[in-house]
Parts: C-alpha cells; structure tokens; sequence
C-alpha cells in the first residue's frame, strides 16, 4: 500500500539509510550488513560505545519470548545475559557478531541502565511521557499504556519499542 511504502521510506530518510533523492547513503550501506531490521540495525550502528547492549536489545526485539516477556527491556537483557540454555548463549552469540560487525570493541560492557538511551536511538518517535497510573503518550501521538502495578508504570519518561492494539490505548510490551 501507497501509505505503507511513504512511511517507510520516510523512516529510511529518517535514520539516515536514504537521502533526500531516495539514494542509499554510506550509513544505509552500513546498515545493510546487519541481520537485523533498518531500524534495530540503525539502533546499533549509532549506539557507540554500547552496540553490544543495542545488539541485545535488537535480538531481543526480534526474537519473540527471548530473555523472558516482561515489558522492561532491563529486566529481558538481565534474563538473556544469565540464560544459560542453548538458545541464550547462541542469541548472545550472534548478537557478539552483529554488534562487533557494526564496529563494537571486544572489551565493550554491557550497561543495562542505558537501554532506554540506546533504544531512544532507533525510536526516536516512541519516546513516551507518563499520563499516570500506567499510562502513557508518545511523541509520536499514539498512547500507551503498562499495568499500573508494573515497575515501568512509575517512570516518568519511557522509549516504547514494542506495542500492541489500537492506537489510542495500545499495551506496551517492550520499553
């Protein structure tokens, strides 16, 4: 669909993969050599410093149930990082890889409190601002909202990566 096309290469424009004119950019040929989305992929070529944590986060994000299903993506990364099954250990594996194709250091540490400055990299449009009481509204209009008992329903600002149901009042399952 028209509008489907329009806002994804508004996206591509967006996180730098495209030009103005449509044209893949040097960043957008550094994307391409990741296994992830142009997103998650942009989310770690620009989180430097931290592109193991962005490599985790974006493997997290891609793959369902991995590192648990709480909605705090804190709490996913501390789960992947003490799963000890063969799934964990090959999903930081991989995530090794792509964070170290994307130019991470070898001796880079994995900072679960700056998730959310990670993660505000590849979703910038999803930075969200508490309403109260588990609710929430994201730069992008769209709202949102987590179990009022739920640890993520006390902060201030959250980076919503995944939600799900309609765009006035959506669960957040990933922030």
């Amino acid at each position: 669909p028209r509008a489907a096309w329009a806002e994804a290469n508004a996206l591509l424009r967006e996180i730098g993969a495209f030009d103005e004119a449509a044209r893949l950019t040097a960043h957008g040929g550094a994307l391409t050599g990741l296994p992830l989305p142009p997103r998650l992929a942009h989310m770690v070529v620009a989180a430097e410093g931290n592109r193991r944590l962005a490599a985790r986060l974006g493997l997290l994000l891609s793959e369902q149930g991995l590192g648990g299903r709480d909605a705090d993506a804190r709490e996913r990364l501390s789960r992947l990082e003490s799963e000890r099954s063969p799934r964990g250990r090959a999903a930081r594996g991989l995530a090794d890889r792509i964070a170290e194709r994307a130019g991470a250091a070898r001796d880079e540490l994995i900072d679960v409190n700056a998730a959310a400055a990670v993660l505000a990299r590849g979703f910038p449009d999803r930075v969200a601002k508490a309403r109260g009481g588990g609710q929430f509204v994201l730069a992008n209009g769209r709202a949102g909202a987590v179990e009022a008992a739920d640890a993520l329903a006390r902060e201030p600002f959250l980076v919503v990566a995944d939600m799900t149901g309609r765009a006035t009042r959506a669960q957040i399952r990933f922030a």
